[in-house]
């Protein structure tokens, strides 16, 4: 694939193989399970997001490295097909793909991940592209390519997926524009568990003071706390789904957020239509095969938020 005279988003981090097994129960150790499905398909935050990025409209390249195996060659395929740049995602025959074993409980939703990924590697500037970026999205996985992009290109929109709090993605919430994190993270950060309403509002405004980027809190299927735009901390709940698979429903949501602040919302709004796409997703199985389309994802759940600006969130 040739790459394009300037990108709307440059994705950077993981890039995995993913198994998604479907369950009956719930799991327990030194027993057999047969799984009632299985999805194969790549996988990885910042994968899962360029996908989203490019089925949505945008020009979008990945940045990362898997390798030259029969799991990689596969990863590369789907997303030349899904129309992501991969100019500069490399398969390295020094490497091992990263492959995720995803455990799906059919009658909660809820996932088991166990995953097998290299260590962070030295960044290599010729790995970055030279033409305009309009927005980068990292997920801390390539922390030191990660601050490089942002070095290079210091007026792209920069979110970063915080989805483990490490000494690298610490550094990389000090640097942003936006942070959409975990509660794990926000935990780890603060030592404020963010487990109800009250602790995590006192955990949002505590990660308020400590980074500089504006930061927000995914919670699963409690929504996301974020700050409005007066500063003051709310929950937005999600629209009410029937869950059947969790799977990629994070990267789903940053990469819906990258998009909603690329097409001109303001933040609020941006993040309500990042968790329109991720409560979608988790109605639908697998990880990348649960990505929405765009115009099902603007559309969807329009009781819930009647209007795209100005409405308050439903759980302040």
């Amino acid at each position: 694939m040739r790459h394009p005279p300037s990108l709307d988003a440059l994705c950077i981090g993981h890039a995995a193989w993913d198994l998604v097994f479907t369950l009956d129960g719930t799991l327990a150790e030194d027993q057999k399970y047969r799984a009632r499905d299985l999805i194969q398909s790549g996988g990885g935050p910042a994968a899962n997001a360029a996908c989203l990025l490019s089925r949505w409209g945008l020009a979008v390249a990945l940045v990362g490295r898997a390798g030259n195996d029969a799991f990689g060659v596969a990863m590369l395929r789907e997303l030349e097909e899904a129309g992501v740049d991969t100019t500069r995602f490399c398969l390295s025959p020094e490497a091992r793909t990263p492959l995720s074993c995803v455990l799906v409980s059919r009658a909660s939703g809820a996932r088991t991940l166990v995953n097998y990924r290299a260590e962070p590697r030295a960044a290599d500037p010729a790995e970055l592209p030279e033409c305009p970026v309009r927005a980068i999205l990292c997920d801390g996985h390539e922390p030191a390519l990660s601050a490089l992009a942002l070095d290079r290109f210091p007026h792209a929109l920069s979110v970063l997926d915080g989805g483990s709090f490490r000494e690298a993605t610490h550094e990389l919430a000090l640097r942003v524009d936006h942070a959409v994190v975990s509660a794990a993270f926000a935990a780890a950060a603060t030592g404020i568990e963010p487990d109800g309403p009250e602790s995590t509002l006192r955990c949002l405004v505590a990660l308020a003071r400590a980074y500089p980027s504006r930061i927000a809190i995914t919670l699963g299927a409690r929504g996301v706390a974020a700050l409005d735009d007066r500063g003051m901390p709310v929950i937005l709940a999600p629209p009410p789904v029937q869950a059947i698979d969790s799977s990629a429903a994070g990267d789903i949501l940053h990469g819906a957020f990258v998009w909603a602040l690329l097409s001109g919302r303001s933040y609020l709004p941006a993040l309500r239509v990042a968790m329109r796409a991720a409560a979608l997703s988790v109605t639908r199985p697998g990880g990348r095969s649960s990505i929405p389309e765009l115009e099902l994802a603007l559309a969807f759940a329009p009781e819930w938020w009647p209007e795209e600006v100005g409405v308050e969130a439903r759980g302040r």
